[in-house]
């Protein structure tokens, strides 16, 4: 049946029965769905890996996403901070206190990674961003130590904007608002994304409010991504009409499987995820050049999540999922050229054989 992916998706992205627009073409290294913590955070580090061009993606008018709505709290273990409060902490009494507030219905592996990145996400936001944090370190309820910082107004725009600053700044990233994930496009193996397709509307038409209307356009853009894909478009966590996880929705028909240990998936569950970032098939395995962050994931949280993590969260596997759709794809890159080396160098010995024993060798 993974045979068909590629040709379904192929056939999808070149004549939807439902598209009557335009198509348009497009080739980048990298493409990000959505603008909040995770999908601004993959774009960055994408870039700082090396990435030329890098494409956000987002639906809204405006950037953002829901983590505008955040307020500036991020949990971390081993920070200066705690070590300036003489603070006793780690990342297993961390782990222990996640795993308790989400009734152990958590991924320990996706636990610990994000334990043992959170300082250096904190880290990334000063240095990267210029983030200030307030002196000293809060106790938040299900923590079993202090160990939350706070931004300087106690706000999200803290992190915000000097993300959002440093995306317009960046040569090799671009933003487009006003566009919505169409479809997901599959190479010809059915393991590896190849691209997206997107709708885009020049209308600011307020998607918050009315009925569930759909005001883009049907003239359609296909999105080759030479390196991969970062979903990072966020959960359904409200019923607001603009949350239609038309994210998720094109992540299934391409195979990719759900976290379904929580059993509140409106709120904590959402994409399988290994700890390097990368979307997990249904057959097991990770989905070449697919990753995700932030709350269109699960596993992580399990039943319930502890304030001050679901920004660490979205930050820390931004990073992760920037750097990784990276650094997989340069090293698929390097195995491609080594087998291609192998193959030649068998070919030259099977000639060289065939010299010594040919009559009319010298």
């Amino acid at each position: 049946m993974h045979t068909l992916f590629p040709l379904v998706q192929t056939l999808l992205a070149f004549s939807n029965g439902s598209n009557k627009g335009a198509t348009s073409y497009q080739t980048v290294d990298v493409a990000v769905v959505g603008s909040g913590f995770s999908g601004l955070a993959a774009a960055i580090e994408a870039a700082n890996s090396g990435a030329t061009s890098i494409t956000i993606l987002e639906k809204m008018p405006s950037p953002g996403g829901k983590s505008i709505y955040n307020s500036g709290h991020i949990a971390a273990v081993g920070t200066p901070q705690q070590a300036k409060a003489d603070i006793l902490d780690s990342v297993e009494l961390m782990v222990q206190d996640m795993s308790t507030a989400g009734l152990y219905f958590n991924q320990p592996p996706l636990l610990e990674a994000l334990a043992r990145s959170s300082a250096d996400t904190v880290k990334w936001t000063e240095k990267e961003l210029g983030v200030k944090y307030r002196d000293g370190v809060a106790q938040l309820e299900g923590h079993s130590v202090p160990r939350t910082l706070i931004t300087k107004n106690a706000s999200s725009k803290d992190i915000i904007k000097p993300m959002l600053k440093k995306v317009e700044d960046s040569p090799s990233i671009s933003l487009k608002v006003n566009t919505k994930l169409q479809g997901l496009v599959m190479d010809e193996s059915g393991k590896r994304i190849w691209g997206v397709r997107v709708r885009r509307t020049d209308t600011n038409k307020d998607l918050d409010k009315n009925k569930r209307n759909d005001p883009f356009g049907t003239d359609e853009e296909i999105i080759k991504c030479t390196k991969g894909v970062v979903l990072a478009s966020g959960g359904p966590s409200t019923n607001q009409p603009v949350e239609t996880s038309e994210t998720i929705q094109q992540a299934l028909k391409i195979g990719a499987s759900l976290d379904l240990n929580s059993p509140n998936f409106q709120c904590t569950g959402g994409l399988h995820i290994n700890p390097k970032g990368q979307i997990v098939h249904v057959g097991g395995y990770p989905i070449e050049g697919l990753y995700a962050a932030g709350g269109i994931t699960g596993g992580i949280h399990g039943s319930g999540r502890l304030l001050g993590c679901s920004s660490l969260e979205s930050l820390t596997f931004g990073i992760i999922a920037g750097r990784n759709v990276m650094s997989n794809a340069n090293n698929e890159k390097k195995k491609i050229q080594i087998e291609k080396e192998i193959k030649k160098n068998l070919e030259m010995e099977k000639f060289m054989d065939a010299m010594m024993m040919s009559p009319y060798r010298f």
